[in-house]
């Protein structure tokens, strides 16, 4: 009887032994995994000017402090691109970069409080440090136009805005 138990017992801690081994076999090869490699080519994208590096001047001339309201004295912005050995298969955004009015994200500030310039492009606003993917060889019609503050009450003094206009390749 004795022998019996042991032999059991000696069976019993074999199969276990071998199951407790083939469980952690199989449980590793879980875990286990290959190495990832990447690899790519860093490259500068060419380089851009606008307007062969010159300012763009918006006249609004006279503007009447009772006639601002987002779509009187609209004005063209006329700009010209040029990028160093541009591949076409290369995104082109522009970006209008500068400071928000108070009361619009959207609109450029001028130094005359409640009046902005608001940015349109193909007639839908363009948002303010936003780039915006163009067709390089199609470039949009870029507007501009003053704004007042809803219920604001202009004064007659001259206004002026600065902005940044950037190109760039993505």
């Amino acid at each position: 009887m004795l022998f019996i138990k042991w032999f059991i017992d000696y069976n019993w801690f074999r199969i276990s032994w071998r199951i407790l081994v083939f469980l952690v076999t199989v449980n590793t090869s879980v875990f286990a995994g290959e190495n990832i490699k990447f690899k790519g080519i860093l490259i500068d994208p060419p380089s851009c000017v606008i307007n062969s590096g010159e300012s763009i001047y918006i006249p609004f001339d006279n503007v009447g402090i009772n006639k601002v309201d987002g779509k009187n004295y609209l004005r063209d912005i006329i700009f010209n691109v040029k990028c160093e050995s541009a591949d076409p298969t290369q995104d082109l955004s522009l970006m209008i970069r500068g400071e928000p009015a108070y009361f619009d994200n959207n609109v450029l500030k001028t130094d005359v409080t409640d009046l902005g310039i608001r940015l349109l492009v193909d007639g839908n606003l363009m948002p303010l440090n936003k780039s915006i993917i163009i067709n390089p060889t199609n470039y949009p019609k870029l507007q501009a136009v003053p704004v007042k503050k809803s219920g604001a009450v202009l004064s007659e003094q001259p206004f002026s805005a600065t902005a940044t206009l950037q190109a760039n390749y993505q």
